[in-house]
């Protein structure tokens, strides 16, 4: 639970909006719906507090136009597939960077029972310097790239200049 309000308060500070309501219905991601660019938890349903920031990265990586637009399964929206397949990576990257703010243990972002069974792989590369997935970051202005392994350069990311895409 401790995880759970830590990063719904992010959330809101950055400005993804998050309601807390029940859910009746099942969702893609248990106790997670999107509904019109704002994330919708129902703690009673919510398994997973690390799949708060994977669907916040969806909604962060997504112009504002789409942001406002966007509900329920992203798979069926009309953002073209090529489009949705870069958000996903780049949720993933966002996730991390959003993960390493708070402080959060990196297990907690990626569990074992997500990811399509890639969360090994993931911790394995996000804790060696590996940044999968960044590129679109900092395409749009998200965070800046350096080297890998650039700790002394604490401009880049892991470390995001904003949080949302303009």
């Amino acid at each position: 639970m401790l995880w759970t309000m830590r990063i719904i308060s992010f959330l809101r500070e950055i400005g993804i909006p998050v309601k807390e309501q029940g859910l009746e219905n099942d969702c893609f991601l248990p106790g997670i719906e999107i509904q019109g660019g704002s994330l919708i938890v129902d703690r009673s349903r919510l398994m997973y507090p690390g799949d708060l920031l994977h669907e916040a990265g969806h909604i962060a990586v997504m112009t504002p136009e789409e942001r406002a637009s966007s509900s329920g399964d992203l798979n069926a929206s009309d953002i073209p597939v090529h489009t949705l397949d870069g958000y996903e990576l780049s949720a993933i990257a966002w996730s991390y960077a959003a993960a390493c703010h708070l402080e959060m243990p990196i297990e907690v972002l990626f569990h074992a029972n997500g990811y399509k069974n890639d969360s090994e792989m993931l911790i394995s590369n996000y804790n060696s310097g590996n940044y999968l997935f960044t590129p679109l970051l900092q395409y749009w202005g998200l965070c800046k790239l350096g080297p890998q392994r650039a700790a002394d350069d604490e401009s880049c990311y892991p470390k995001m200049k904003k949080w949302l895409r303009d």
